[in-house]
């Protein structure tokens, strides 16, 4: 008797890890599938960025100067 009841609990627990194990296979399933999104997401953000910087090099004799245009000469003479 005793051990037939300790069979079914020990039944019942192994069920139990296994359940909690599965559980946490599907959680960091999960966590990983959010991760790959995410890089693809940010990989996107980066290529737009690198593309307009692209444009900006293309057009970059807009500039007059290599300051931009901008005068500095009273800042450098401490005005």
């Amino acid at each position: 008797m005793w051990l037939k009841l300790a069979a079914i609990v020990a039944e019942f627990l192994i069920k139990l890890g296994l359940k909690k194990k599965a559980d946490a296979n599907k959680a960091k399933a999960d966590s990983l599938e959010k991760t790959v999104e995410s890089v693809g997401e940010s990989l996107e953000v980066e290529k737009d960025i690198r593309d307009k910087q692209k444009e900006v090099d293309k057009t970059s004799s807009d500039v007059e100067k290599d300051d931009g245009g901008l005068n500095f000469d009273e800042f450098n003479e401490g005005k």
